[in-house]
C-alpha cells in the first residue's frame, strides 16, 4: 500500500480537460483551508473516477461542494480518496475512493447523491462495511500461496477480535445479518491467504530460490517495534515478518539494477557498485526501524480517542516522519548514482586512465581533421567534385545533403564553433596525458606532517588524504571543504583525488598549523 499524505480543506480553483473521448479525464486542484491563513495552499492532480466526480460537483450548487473535506495524495501528489467528515468524528459522511491513482471509475461509499446539509451524518452500517472491506482489499492485497509438495491440508484458523472491530460488529452478538457475515468470510479469507502466503517454503526449494538470488545482505529489520508501531497506528493486525519482506523487495531490486550496471561497466567499477548497494540496503534497514520507532512515539487518536490527547507529542511525532521521510528520499537517490556508474569520463583512478586518454585523443584528432577536409570540400567551386571528394572520405548522400544545408545563420558545413570546441578537448585531453605521464615517471610525492595531524599520499587509492588526530574545529573543517576534501569514514581521512591541484590545497590548508 502506497503511503498517503493528508491535506483538510476545500477547492479553490480547478482545471478540467480530456483530450480525446476514449482518454481518462484529468484534473488540477488548488486546496485551500479556509479556517487557517498560515496553512499554505497545495497543488495536487486527479485522473479518472475522482476527476469525473470533482467535475461533476464543481458544476452544481450543492452543499457537499463547500464541505472541508480531507483529501488523500501520494508522493506524486496523484489524489486517491476523499473523505466527507461527519458528525461522528469515528465514521466519515462519504468517502470517494480509487485503488489507484489513475483509474475509470471511483467507488462511493456513503449516499449516492450530493450532501446536501452543512453537517452531514455519519454514512449508514452497510456502507461503512463496505468501505472497510474496500480499504482492507487495498492495505493487504491478496498473494498466490507459494508452491509447496504434498503441502498438509490448511487448518481453519479462529476469526481476529480485531477484524470483527474493523467492520464495527460485537463479536458476542449476531447483529449484522447474512450480509455481515459474508463480508468477515472474504475477510479472514484474504487474511489466510497473506498469512500462507508469507509462511516459509520447504527447505530444498528455498536453497534453490537463495542460489538464484543476487549475493547482497540484508540488514536486519525490528519486527516487534513495526508490529507496536502497527498497533498504534491501526486496528488491523500486524502480518507477522511483511516489514522484512518489504525491506529485502526494496533491495532486491536495487541488487537486480546492480547486476545490470555490473553488465554495462568494466569490471573496474563492480566494487564502487557493491559499495553503493551495501550502503543503500544498511541506509534503508536503519531508516525503516527508525519509521517505526517514529511510529511508537504517540498512538493515532483512533486508537487512544481524543481526550487528553497528546497533541504536542504527535506534532513533534510527525516532524519525525517528515525528516524520516526525507532522509527516505535521499537513499531512493543512491539508486541513481548506481545507474551513472562507469558511464562518465575517464577516471584517472583507472589503471588503464593513460591508455584511455590517447584513445580518445586519437578519436578527436581524427574528428578534427574530418571535419577540416569536409569543410574544404564543400568550399569547392565545382560541387560534384566537392560530393565526389566527400564520397571519398566515407559520407553517404544524405549526410552529404545535410552538410551542405545552410542552418539558422546560413552556415554549411561543420561550424567554427564545433572545430574551436573539438580542439579545446583535445587540448585538455593533452594535459590530462602529460600530467598521468609525469605522475607514472616521476616518483610520488611524500606527505608531510603539521601540527595536529599529518598529510598522507595513497598511491593505492589515488588520494591525497588529510589524517587528524582529534576533531577538528570548525574553521579547519569549513577549510578543507572550501578546497574539496570530503570525509571519508572507511579511510578515517578527509580526502580528495591526488593530483597537483591537491598539493597545492593541502598546503594552503596546514601552513602555518
Amino acid at each position: 500500500m502506497k503511503k498517503l499524505y493528508k491535506y483538510t480543506g476545500t477547492v479553490s480553483m480547478h482545471c478540467y480537460r480530456r483530450n480525446n473521448p476514449n482518454a481518462l479525464p484529468f484534473m488540477e486542484l488548488v486546496l485551500s483551508d479556509l479556517h487557517d491563513d498560515d496553512k499554505a495552499p497545495i497543488k495536487i492532480e486527479a485522473v479518472g473516477g475522482l476527476a469525473d466526480y470533482i467535475n461533476a460537483i464543481e458544476c452544481t450548487d450543492a452543499e457537499e461542494r463547500y464541505l472541508t473535506a480531507d483529501w488523500y495524495y501520494d508522493s506524486l501528489l496523484y489524489l486517491h480518496r476523499i473523505e466527507i467528515p461527519s458528525t461522528d468524528p469515528w465514521r466519515p459522511a462519504k468517502i470517494i475512493a480509487q485503488h489507484d491513482a489513475i483509474e475509470p471509475t471511483a467507488s462511493i461509499f456513503g449516499p449516492a447523491d450530493h450532501i446536501g446539509e452543512p453537517k452531514p451524518g455519519p454514512m449508514d452500517n452497510e456502507q461503512y462495511h463496505a468501505w472497510c472491506a474496500y480499504n482492507y482489499e487495498d492495505e493487504y492485497p491478496t498473494q498466490p500461496a507459494r508452491p509447496m509438495h504434498n503441502a498438509p491440508p490448511v487448518q481453519a484458523r479462529p476469526r481476529s477480535i480485531k477484524a470483527w472491530a474493523l467492520m464495527g460488529h460485537d463479536p458476542k452478538s449476531n447483529q449484522g445479518g447474512n450480509a455481515m457475515h459474508e463480508q468477515l468470510n472474504l475477510l479472514n479469507a484474504d487474511l489466510d491467504a497473506i498469512i500462507d502466503a508469507s509462511a516459509p517454503a520447504e527447505p530444498q526449494l528455498q536453497e534453490q530460490a537463495d542460489e538464484a538470488a543476487p549475493r547482497v545482505k540484508y540488514y536486519p529489520i525490528d519486527e516487534n517495534m513495526a508490529r507496536r508501531a502497527q498497533e498504534m497506528m491501526s486496528f488491523r493486525d500486524y502480518v507477522p515478518g511483511s516489514k522484512t519482506a518489504e525491506y529485502r523487495r526494496m533491495v532486491d531490486k536495487a541488487s537486480e539494477l546492480a547486476e545490470q550496471q555490473k553488465q554495462r561497466t568494466d569490471p573496474l567499477y563492480h566494487e564502487k557498485i557493491d559499495h553503493l548497494l551495501d550502503s543503500y540496503a544498511r541506509r534503508l534497514a536503519d531508516n525503516f526501524n527508525a519509521a517505526s520507532r517514529i511510529g511508537c512515539m504517540c498512538p493515532s487518536v483512533m486508537i487512544a480517542g481524543p481526550a487528553k490527547f497528546p497533541v504536542k507529542k504527535k506534532e513533534r511525532q510527525n516532524m519525525a516522519d517528515r525528516t524520516n521521510m526525507k532522509e527516505f528520499e535521499e537513499i531512493q537517490d543512491i539508486l541513481r548514482k548506481i545507474k551513472g556508474v562507469g558511464t562518465g569520463g575517464i577516471s584517472s583512478d583507472d589503471p588503464n586512465a593513460l591508455e584511455k586518454l590517447r584513445e580518445k585523443l586519437a578519436r578527436l584528432e581524427k574528428h578534427q581533421a574530418t571535419m577540416k577536409a569536409a569543410n574544404a570540400a564543400i568550399r569547392m567551386k565545382d560541387m560534384a567534385k566537392g560530393d565526389a571528394k566527400l564520397a571519398d572520405m566515407g559520407y553517404t548522400p544524405d549526410e552529404i545533403k545535410q552538410l551542405r544545408e545552410p542552418d539558422f545563420c546560413g552556415r554549411i558545413g561543420y561550424p567554427s564553433y564545433e572545430l574551436s570546441n573539438n580542439n579545446a578537448t583535445i587540448k585538455r585531453t593533452r594535459e590530462r596525458i602529460a600530467e598521468l605521464e609525469k605522475r607514472q615517471s616521476e616518483p610520488a610525492p611524500e606527505g608531510w606532517a603539521f601540527d595536529g595531524g599529518e598529510v598522507v599520499v595513497n598511491t593505492d587509492l589515488n588520494r591525497l588524504q588529510i589524517v587528524l588526530e582529534g576533531r577538528p574545529d570548525e574553521d579547519m573543517k569549513q577549510a578543507m571543504k572550501s578546497h574539496g576534501f570530503r570525509w571519508a569514514p572507511s579511510q578515517g581521512a578527509w580526502q580528495r583525488q591526488l593530483t597537483d591541484n591537491a598539493i597545492r590545497a593541502a598546503k594552503a590548508i596546514t601552513e602555518g598549523r
